[in-house]
């Protein structure tokens, strides 16, 4: 296995602002949307964005990340360094 190992998730959003934190072995991302003031048709256009997450120098073991309290799990099966 090559190391450092890279990570990320894949998100299908609708115009989203996003903030990620980790504690501990969590992720915690946090998408926010914005609206434009006054009269606006509601259209749902697709967006995809890509978070990378950090997790060079971070040691094996199973990582959970947190987008707006929807969790999933990732292992890392050696230490990423």
């Amino acid at each position: 296995m090559l190391s450092p190992v890279e990570t990320c998730r894949i998100l299908a959003l609708k115009f989203p602002k996003s903030f990620r934190k980790k504690e501990g072995n969590a992720f915690f991302i946090t998408i926010k949307t914005y609206r434009s003031p006054g009269f606006c048709i509601q259209v749902l256009a697709p967006f995809e964005e890509i978070i990378p997450l950090e997790v060079y120098g971070l040691p094996a073991g199973t990582y959970t990340v947190d987008v707006n309290g929807v969790q999933a799990t990732f292992d890392l099966e050696v230490d990423n360094i």
